[in-house]
């Protein structure tokens, strides 16, 4: 009864604007889902029905009037973020981190095992890849830990957070690993911050990096290839940005696509990138004020790690800054 109440009075303004969706890119995202009818699909069908109108033909349910201007939602400052209490101090060629340097760094544990990285971007709420989440079903098996440095020790600055749910991106599909490939969890209690535990700062929708900016990538990943595990201690690794022209061309011997909704790094040279185990984890790069910025979501890249083989990839977070902020509240 209360989604059918909702849907009339979604429905109600929409006919006040005319017959549009409220939500323009996230509907076109979720319906070039090619597994399912996101428009009828379980609890992604409710949402469509109630913010896509054009996109999911229902215009034909009313009658255009004179349109009126919405009262947008109003997204608070990012001003309490981004401030590591540490200077900064291996990722593949890169260098064990001062501990807390990174203090916004999750480790992302199924069943109590170490499976991804992540991003503390509010008290609730962590940002990670889609790919990490995908075919796991149960956020009760999931757990992040805060504040962490050494993962095969439980230290003092550490802090465990069961997982209440998670969001994958409506455009993630398995079968092309890279598109949309970004998460949200969101966890049982708020994050209480400390020195070592603070939240990153977020770019604006649609910000764009300069080619050759120098940002970070932050994780427990294998520190070389092949290995049978990844970093016992966080490592980091600077890696300077790419052009999306440059990327496309040099990734293509790895069979895989480079899209717009992507920000590539790493030099060919040296041997620095991300590798198994980062996945999910941070790229951030520092504004002049002294605050770090979420830029990137550790996505994929050479599969034998190894940045002279290819460009790391990496969700770029500006394009999906409209998603995160209808999911998280800051």
């Amino acid at each position: 009864m209360v989604v059918i109440y909702s849907f009339f009075i979604l429905l109600s303004l929409n006919i006040a604007f005319g017959c549009k969706d409220l939500h323009p890119q996230l509907c076109k995202e979720y319906k070039a889902n090619p597994r399912v009818d996101t428009c009828t699909y379980q609890k992604i069908g409710v949402w469509m029905q109630n913010n896509c109108f054009k996109t999911c033909n229902l215009c034909h349910l009313y009658t255009t009037k004179k349109p009126i201007t919405p009262k947008p939602r109003t997204i608070p400052p990012m001003v309490n973020c981004g401030r590591s209490m540490v200077p900064k101090g291996r990722v593949i060629a890169g260098q064990t981190a001062i501990h807390g340097a990174w203090p916004w760094q999750v480790q992302l544990r199924y069943r109590n095992n170490f499976l991804c990285g992540g991003t503390l971007v509010s008290p609730y709420y962590i940002v990670t890849a889609a790919h990490c989440l995908s075919g796991r079903r149960k956020a009760a098996y999931f757990t992040v830990a805060l504040g962490d440095h050494n993962r095969n020790i439980t230290e003092a600055s550490e802090t465990v957070y069961k997982v209440r749910n998670f969001y994958i991106h409506g455009g993630y599909s398995r079968p092309n690993i890279g598109m949309n490939d970004i998460a949200i969890i969101k966890l049982e209690k708020p994050v209480k911050m400390t020195d070592k535990i603070q939240r990153i700062c977020l770019p604006d929708v649609n910000e764009e990096l300069s080619d050759g900016t120098e940002c970070y990538i932050t994780g427990w990943g294998k520190t070389k290839h092949p290995a049978y595990d990844g970093a016992r201690v966080l490592q980091q690794a600077s890696l300077k940005t790419v052009g999306y022209e440059t990327c496309k061309k040099w990734n293509e011997n790895m069979k895989r696509v480079v899209s717009k909704s992507m920000l590539c790094a790493g030099d060919l040279v040296s041997p620095k990138s991300g590798c198994h185990g980062d996945s999910g984890g941070p790229f951030v790069c520092k504004k002049p004020d002294g605050r770090w910025f979420l830029h990137g979501v550790v996505s994929w890249g050479s599969p034998i790690c190894n940045s002279k083989h290819g460009y790391s990839v990496f969700t770029k977070v500006s394009h999906y800054r409209s998603w995160l902020d209808y999911y998280v509240w800051y």
